[in-house]
């Protein structure tokens, strides 16, 4: 016996498939407060499954890459660097491009597709459908300014 304890750590595997696509259901965030939702009675709301993955997704358009260390650096978009470029061809490029990559890390996510733009002074709205297993089509309007 030596002067450090013999710890045995536990195997860890990598999930299943059929595990990370379980329908959990999720605490339902409220985007207009910033804050999750609460009933009358002061007990957290839970939305459906699709509703849970809905606002992953949102979740994941709202956080800028590589600025949480809580993420890794595939979890977020690249929105700060879209407008270096001043051609608004290669800044819609750059928007589909970097929504596409951040949406396709989910499994359940089969595609993304459908991008539409509409641009009034500063800000631009990007509407597009992800396509995801079990849920089917589902629309996301994203404000960006």
């Amino acid at each position: 016996m030596g002067i450090y304890p013999k710890i045995e750590l536990p195997t860890l595997t990598a999930p299943t498939s059929e595990s990370t696509l379980s329908n959990k259901i999720s605490p339902k965030f409220d985007w207009l407060y910033g804050e999750f939702s609460f009933s009358k009675d002061k007990r957290i709301r839970f939305d459906d499954p699709k509703e849970s993955f809905k606002s992953w997704c949102l979740k994941i358009l709202c956080t800028e890459r590589g600025t949480r260390a809580c993420y890794s650096d595939k979890i977020g978009v690249e929105f700060e660097q879209r407008f270096q470029n001043p051609s608004p061809q290669s800044v819609k490029s750059a928007i589909v491009r970097t929504i596409t990559e951040s949406l396709m890390i989910h499994p359940r996510t089969i595609a993304v597709k459908n991008f539409r733009f509409a641009v009034n002074a500063d800000q631009v709205t990007v509407s597009f459908d992800v396509l995801a297993r079990d849920f089917g089509t589902i629309s996301l309007d994203l404000n960006l300014n």
